[in-house]
């Protein structure tokens, strides 16, 4: 792609204007309608077009997520990845046409210094703002709550992987061009303001990505032509910044450097071990698709999330782990073709610079590194942009007098531009008209009108959501009428939802209670399973203890309610425990017994020392709880559930300094004893784009034998669970 565009003037501005429109929370398909009426400008003025192998590589990075897209378990979940894919691939090949050599890509690296200065402010003010709200709460660590600190509302993790590219990026005009004294300091003020954001990240993997950038990029500054005192500036700048910012932060900086000192860097240090098990495991499910971008935690479901009280993520441990099971084989070998061919080209084309050209490698390499301990470019829009700029200077570095690529006519390539468009916009159009059937059904299930709603969902494109949703209105049919025909349809739809997402265990214990209408039997087999399978699942405990108790067998449901009841604290500050405790005296004293039994055994873990020190609070042991949560504490200051109990254990006569303890969570909803029920509804999210059990959706798809399981609370936050008797 070499013939230039008749002018470039305005070419420098738009490629920085592109990356910023990446920081917009949403509007993604309008950014891609702008991008292509950009690319297809471009196209239309460029002169003759060559397409190389990376071209076709990038190209084919989008058809592959297209393609996945379409046929994986997770679609609706896809459709912004799939959108996030189309960005980086029109991104690229905008610069790809527009950067054609120093005199645009000089302009375009100024304007995009001062980009970078703007929101490495931005960054460091919201920093400071986090600071002052932990010092306020009474902390003095930052570490410990490092995960609150969100500048643009990215994750900490998320952020520190940007800051870290346009590092990369920041330091090409430092090792590249002639430069004079007043040019250096341009140059490396936004490329110190990077380094003090990186510095406050607190991440391992950051601060190990960031020293062996620092390494990469003094031997370039040492093996320049430039002039000694040049060098000796760009050097001693670069050390005064990390050393003076490892000083001002030196206890959070020296917690992280040590790697695994405390509870929550070992913790995490073993679950990204744990990882690599497990990812074979479920590779085998789906090897050569994948299950879909984004949709990593449905992969690996059944390993981790539905079994054991972990907090939900849906970012996968390492990029090795995400490729294979979100893209499956075909998708991991695509993306390891890039790194080969940017190898490859070292030695087959000709550079105008090679020592750049090594350089972009060297720290894609270094990228690579740090998505090995977080996985982030591939979901995130601004990190894919930042990759296409990397990706594309590699190309602009290509001489133009290579003769490599291939040559199409121009309506060849607009073509192309406007199928793939298509696509996109199809796609975004079935999803939009999804969306809006799923909205008209909450609409009829608010007015008990649960025809229209079967009705309007059924509109809907056959897939999980649509089956769930429709399987609630049938229940609720059902229960009006006495109409067995729309018991089977329930059955008929939970079952299909259940075999096109074979990884999503929870819908299991939807389809048991379905069948738990009119085959009590086959039911409770299912719910005995599914809690053999999943032994620390609260959802499948309190299922199977709920069907129990319905046909009479009360005393064997004791023992489930109460793991139920051990994993789910919340469950005792429910209305309906307290309903239940003044229905059935003998059941619930056996249940509260069987807990307190459990808990007399004082565990090691800091999340089961949080729970079990909640249970016996409200069981009213409020001194061997406050002994327990203080443990918790002691080992994970980040905790909110131990902050709260204690100062509720303290009463009136809480401390100033515990109350202020609390002030730093005064704005989460969540507490940290992880309730898989609302966990649920964030995965529901994340895999189908649209919450399957909304307040009331759910208490029509999960009524049991003479009472149903029911939520409180907002979709997001599930408070509470309960047992409606009446």
């Amino acid at each position: 792609m070499t013939k230039p565009i008749t002018s470039y003037n305005f070419m420098p501005a738009i490629g920085v204007i592109l990356l910023a429109l990446c920081f917009a929370q949403s509007g993604a398909f309008a950014m891609a309608v702008i991008y292509t009426c950009l690319l297809c400008w471009f196209v239309y003025k460029a002169g003759m077009i060559r397409l190389n192998v990376l071209d076709g590589l990038v190209l084919s990075l989008w058809v592959w997520e297209f393609i996945i897209g379409v046929f994986t378990e997770g679609q609706n979940n896809c459709i912004s990845y799939l959108t996030g894919q189309y960005l980086f691939t029109t991104y690229y090949f905008i610069l790809r046409l527009g950067l054609r050599d120093v005199s645009t890509v000089k302009p375009f690296i100024r304007i995009l210094l001062v980009f970078i200065f703007m929101i490495s402010v931005i960054s460091l003010v919201s920093f400071g703002l986090f600071a002052g709200l932990v010092y306020d709460a009474g902390f003095e660590s930052l570490y410990d709550f490092k995960h609150l600190y969100r500048p643009f509302g990215s994750l900490n993790n998320v952020w520190g992987t940007l800051m870290l590219m346009l590092l990369g990026i920041a330091s090409i005009p430092l090792l590249t061009y002639a430069q004079k004294g007043k040019e250096v300091i341009f140059r490396i003020i936004p490329f110190c303001l990077l380094l003090v954001c990186l510095v406050c990240s607190f991440s391992r993997g950051i601060y190990i990505c960031l020293a062996l950038t620092m390494l990469l990029v003094s031997y370039y500054i040492l093996t320049t032509n430039e002039k000694t005192h040049i060098k000796l500036i760009k050097l001693v700048s670069l050390a005064v910044v990390l050393i003076g910012m490892v000083f001002v932060c030196k206890d959070d900086a020296l917690r992280t450097m040590r790697l695994v000192e405390t509870e929550s860097q070992q913790r995490s240090l073993q679950a990204r071990v744990d990882a690599f098990d497990y990812t074979w495991q479920a590779l085998k499910n789906n090897p050569w698709m994948g299950c879909g971008t984004g949709n990593y935690s449905l992969a690996v479901n059944e390993y981790t999330f539905e079994h054991n009280g972990d907090s939900f993520t849906n970012m996968a441990p390492n990029v090795f782990s995400q490729l294979l099971l979100e893209k499956g084989v075909v998708g991991t070998v695509l993306w390891g073709l890039v790194f080969l061919i940017e190898c490859i080209m070292l030695f087959k084309y000709s550079l105008v610079d090679k020592r750049i050209q090594v350089f972009l490698f060297l720290f894609l390499l270094v990228i690579f590194a740090r998505e090995m301990s977080f996985a982030a470019i591939l979901t995130d829009k601004r990190l894919l942009a930042a990759l296409a700029i990397l990706l594309a200077l590699s190309q602009c570095n290509i001489s133009n007098g290579e003769d490599r690529g291939v040559v199409f006519p121009k309506p060849v390539y607009t073509i192309m531009i406007i199928i793939c468009f298509s696509g996109l916009g199809v796609y975004h159009f079935i999803f939009w008209h999804d969306q809006k059937c799923y909205q008209d059904y909450s609409a009829f299930i608010l007015k008990k009108d649960y025809v229209s709603a079967y009705e309007k969902v059924n509109q809907a494109r056959d897939n999980v959501a649509s089956n769930v949703l429709a399987s609630s209105a049938c229940m609720a049919i059902y229960d009006e009428h006495q109409d067995g025909r729309y018991l089977e349809l329930a059955q008929k739809h939970i079952d299909r939802a259940v075999a096109s997402s074979p990884n999503d265990a929870y819908l299991s214990g939807c389809r048991a209670i379905v069948q738990y209408r009119n085959k009590k039997e086959k039911a409770l087999g299912e719910a005995k399973s599914l809690v053999a399978k999943f032994p620390e699942n609260p959802f499948y405990r309190l299922l199977l203890a709920d069907m129990l108790y319905g046909v009479g067998k009360r005393k064997e449901s004791v023992s489930h309610f109460a793991k139920a009841v051990i994993a789910s604290p919340f469950i005792l500050e429910s209305r309906a425990w307290k309903e239940f405790v003044g229905s059935d005296v003998d059941t619930t004293e056996g249940i509260m017994d069987a807990i307190r039994l459990e808990a007399a055994n004082k565990p090691d873990n800091p999340l089961l020392l949080s729970r079990y020190g909640k249970l016996l609070y409200l069981l009213g042991d409020s001194a061997v709880a406050k002994e327990y949560l203080s443990d918790a504490v002691a080992m994970l200051p980040n905790l909110k559930t131990p902050w709260v109990y204690l100062a509720k254990i303290a009463g009136d006569n809480a401390s100033p300094e515990l109350l202020r303890h609390l002030t730093i969570w005064n704005n989460m909803l969540s507490s940290e004893d992880n309730d898989d029920y609302s966990n649920y509804n964030v995965k529901s999210m994340h895999w189908y784009l649209y919450p399957l059990h909304r307040t009331t959706g759910f208490r029509i798809c999960c009524p049991l034998s003479f009472g149903k399981v029911a939520f409180e609370g907002k979709d997001t936050d599930i408070k509470s669970v309960y047992y409606d008797r009446t």
